[in-house]
């Protein structure tokens, strides 16, 4: 099956009903607002889920606890990924930075303390 190329209207039609389904709205109230056939906006209804599982896969409080004690162990943010399976590299590379804004903030603490 050959694939066409969405046009500019198709990729903002597909874009709104994303936020439509973010909102909460069901297939059948964007097909009708958007008006585009439904069978097209449940398979973006489709893609839209497996998008977003697949954006907070791994994103745990346990994963994250796990990665901030590996990240004080000196562990860099690829290797933590590696360590916990993480669907993507990049959620283990902003928890690095929480971290290492923690630790600044707690040492400034700490030096303040001392004086």
């Amino acid at each position: 099956m050959a694939w066409k190329k969405m046009t500019k209207s198709s990729v903002l039609k597909r874009q709104q009903a994303e936020t439509m389904f973010a909102e909460g709205f069901g297939p059948h109230k964007v097909s009708k607002s958007l008006e585009v056939n439904f069978h097209t906006v449940r398979d973006w209804q489709t893609a839209f889920i497996a998008k977003r599982e697949c954006r907070n896969q791994g994103n745990t409080l346990i994963n994250r606890t796990l990665a901030m004690n590996l990240f004080s162990c000196g562990y860099g943010y690829r290797t933590v990924s590696r360590v916990l399976r993480l669907s993507s590299i990049w959620l283990s590379r902003d928890w690095a930075r929480q971290h290492r804004k923690l630790s600044i903030v707690q040492a400034r603490k700490n030096k303040r303390s001392k004086k």
